[in-house]
């Protein structure tokens, strides 16, 4: 504990942090201004969500991070699949599509990755984005009390990514805010997509967060 808050005291300029999770190592920029993600990335942040990527992410293989934020999942996926295997970042808030790319590049990963700053949707479009200063991380195409300020992002149509991916090979896919991605308050943005890879695709969704519970339609949420 008093470890903790000497490194937050301490933590008041962007710093290259060693990750280390199982055998994978990799490095992440982290930011303070970010808030909470980034204050509380010592080890690895979310590790029981890493081991469970791990189990079904294998060399050569491909993995799809929807919600990416500064990238730490990414960019440990990147050690994972190798040189013939590759990383999709989606992150709408430029200045976090920025910190991972130059992550990025301290790992040496630009072969392996692509960093996509927009956010899927049912189309093309331009968006509010609602920012929580806190933890940016945090933020959302939903507004609620938490969130002080708001921005224009892009949306693209998810159909012709996923459908060009998927019909190639099966990758892993984090939603890093399923449940969000998939809400009333944003026109259901995410059905097309669920009833792809669930109905079309036999995909196994699972709410991680919630006891690794079976997502089995869209009517989960």
């Amino acid at each position: 504990m008093l470890l903790d808050v000497w490194r937050l005291k301490n933590f008041r300029k962007k710093k290259v942090l060693q990750i280390q999770q199982g055998a994978q190592k990799f490095s992440i920029v982290t930011d303070p201004i970010n808030g909470l993600i980034d204050k509380h990335i010592y080890g690895s942040y979310e590790p029981q969500i890493m081991d469970i990527i791990k189990c079904h992410l294998k060399q050569g293989g491909t993995f799809i991070g929807i919600g990416a934020n500064i990238g730490q999942h990414g960019l440990y996926t990147s050690v994972i699949v190798g040189e013939k295997g590759v990383t999709h970042f989606f992150e709408p808030i430029k200045k976090l599509a920025t910190q991972i790319y130059k992550s990025i590049i301290e790992n040496n990963f630009k072969n392996k990755t692509v960093v996509h700053n927009f956010a899927l949707g049912n189309k093309n479009e331009i968006k509010d984005f609602f920012i929580h200063e806190s933890n940016i991380g945090g933020s959302s195409l939903v507004n609620n009390e938490r969130h002080e300020n708001k921005i224009s992002i892009e949306v693209k149509d998810a159909d012709t990514f996923f459908k060009k991916i998927l019909l190639k090979e099966k990758p892993v896919i984090s939603f890093e805010f399923l449940a969000d991605f998939y809400n009333k308050n944003t026109d259901k943005r995410g059905e097309k997509i669920l009833n792809l890879l669930i109905q079309k695709l036999s995909y196994s969704l699972f709410d991680i967060d919630d006891n690794r519970n079976a997502i089995l339609d869209t009517n989960f949420f």
